[in-house]
Order: C-alpha cells, then structure tokens, then sequence
C-alpha cells in the first residue's frame, strides 16, 4: 500500500516521542517525590534562636513556640518533652507539675510544635520545621548551659522524629513513650483521594484522620480534650505524610545507629502499636542499642494522665 512506507517512516517518530513524553512525566514526579520528601527548612533567619521568659521560645525565622516547665542553670540534666504529632504540650502538663511539685534537680521544658496547642496558625506545614525547631532549642540549651545533658522525651509520632536526633552527641538519650508503628484506624476513601491529589497536584491538600480520645486514654476529661484538638487542629497535608512515612521507615536505622542511650516505655494498649507487629518491629533492632520496658493496662497517651507510679517510672529511667 503506498501508506505503508510512511508508516515505517512516522512510527519510529511516534515511539521516540511517547518515550520523551514519558521520560519527563518520571522527571515530574521524581523532582515533586524529592522535593515534598525533603526534611531541610529554608527560610530566612531574622534572629538567633532564643527562650523568651520560659514562656515561648522564639524560632530564628520569627515563629513563637509556646512553651511550659522550668530551667534552674544548677541542674545538670534536662527533658525536652515533644508532643504526638498534631497534639499538644499538655501531654506533659501532669508531669511537669509533678517535677516542680517534688523540687527534683532535673530540668524539664515542652513546647507545642508549629500550628499546634496555644500557637499560630502555621501555613507551610511540615516536618521539617519539626526538624528545625527542635535543632534550635538543642542548640539554644547547649550553648547557655553547655555542661547538662539533653534528654529527649518523645510521644507518637514525634518519637519516630526525635530519632532523627539519635547520633547528635548533644544528646545523652531520647525515652520513647509510645510509637506510631501501624494505622490506629482504616483510611477512608476521601484521604485515599486526596493523597492521590496531593502526590499528583497538591502537596498541601488537607487530611484528618479518624481519632477517638477514650481509645487512647482511660480518662473521660483528658478524651475530650483529645477530641476537642483533633476537630480544631487535627488535619495535616499531604507533605507532611509523605515525610512521616519516611521517617517512620529509617526508624529502626536511627536506632541501630543511634550514638545515645534509648529506652522504650511501651504501652501494651496503644493502639497505634499491635503487639504483633511490635514483636516483628523490635527483632529486627540491635539489642544493645536499646532498653525495652512494657507498661500493662495502658494506652497511647499514658502519660497524659496524672499517674505519680508511672511518673517515677520516668524518673528512674533518666
């Protein structure tokens, strides 16, 4: 036929072409993988980092973080307590009290993290801020009160964060009050949605998942408050999901490699934590990275509630 010359002519053109197109449509999503995926905060500083009358601690961009504890330059330790992601400081509220109530020689701060508790709103969610702010309170308590030792207190999914920090040698040991390691509840469809729309369109579509406080703790007062957060400050973008994934999968090479002390203080009811895959979890960990301790009858947010047993169970752990 005298098409078929030029068929065997524009195919080859045909193929070259649906192979470019296909190329740059890999390049698209590899750069947006890469670059939603990034845990490096860019801004520009507008000052040094700094605590403000232990009430806040203001970021070098300018960001107030609320802030609650105590800080006496004698005491040679001190508690960074960091929160669950999209929680609040009042995790530790109990503890805190219970630390000045007891006048122990142990420092301890927790600060609500960007968007989070008594702060602003924050636009540009993510966890690299996480990253960042934390970096800076180090930096900050290092640099006034250079001989005490940094402790880490971590909740949720702040835990699998604060790991990032394992090799900082500013760090003497990061306690871990309970993990993130499997979903709590079933995706529903509309989040399955939007991360497809978030990974192709929008990195900063809004998610919320499914929460409900009395599955976390066994306190009706504490459960609402949970709730009440949860439905005012509990959506989260799809960036920052992509990084928690992220993060929550380098977590056993954070401890593996860690070059601090890390103690597990797991509650056996939490429900973001399966005893099956826990048990699978922590066989693959280097038993001498880490110490392991199980709480029974206990929830996600044991430590939320006023409990002086388990306080001292902390305690004894620094």
């Amino acid at each position: 036929m005298v098409w078929e010359p030029l068929l065997e002519l524009i195919t080859p053109i045909f193929y070259i072409i649906g192979a470019t197109f296909l190329f740059f449509i890999f390049l698209y999503f590899l750069h947006r993988f890469i670059k939603m995926s990034s845990l490096k905060f860019k801004t520009q500083a507008k000052q040094r980092g700094e605590f403000v009358d232990l009430k806040s601690y203001k970021t070098k961009d300018g960001y107030d973080l609320s802030l609650n504890g105590q800080i006496n330059k004698k005491n040679k330790k001190i508690i960074i307590s960091i929160h669950d992601f999209k929680s609040t400081k009042n995790e530790y509220d109990n503890l805190i009290s219970y630390f000045i109530k007891k006048n122990l020689d142990i420092d301890i701060i927790a600060y609500d993290q960007r968007g989070c508790g008594k702060n602003a709103v924050y636009k540009d969610a993510s966890q690299a801020t996480f990253i960042s702010d934390l970096d800076e309170i180090i930096e900050s308590i290092n640099e006034k009160y250079p001989k005490k030792k940094i402790i880490l207190l971590t909740s949720g999914f702040s835990s699998h964060m604060a790991l990032y920090f394992s090799s900082n040698p500013k760090i003497e040991k990061i306690i871990i009050t309970s993990f993130k390691i499997n979903k709590g509840y079933r995706n529903g469809i509309s989040n399955i949605i939007k991360c497809i729309i978030g990974f192709i369109f929008y990195q900063k579509i809004k998610l919320k998942d499914k929460l409900n406080g009395i599955d976390l703790i066994d306190d009706e007062k504490i459960s609402k408050e949970i709730d009440v957060n949860h439905l005012e400050k509990g959506t989260y973008t799809f960036r920052e999901t992509l990084q928690n994934y992220i993060i929550k999968r380098r977590t056993k090479k954070y401890i593996n490699n860690a070059k601090c002390k890390i103690t597990l203080i797991l509650p056996n009811l939490d429900i973001y934590t399966k005893q099956k895959k826990l048990a699978k979890f922590i066989n693959k960990l280097d038993k001498q990275k880490y110490k392991l301790n199980t709480l029974k009858d206990c929830k996600h947010f044991w430590l939320y509630k006023y409990n002086e047993q388990n306080f001292e169970n902390i305690i004894s752990k620094i």
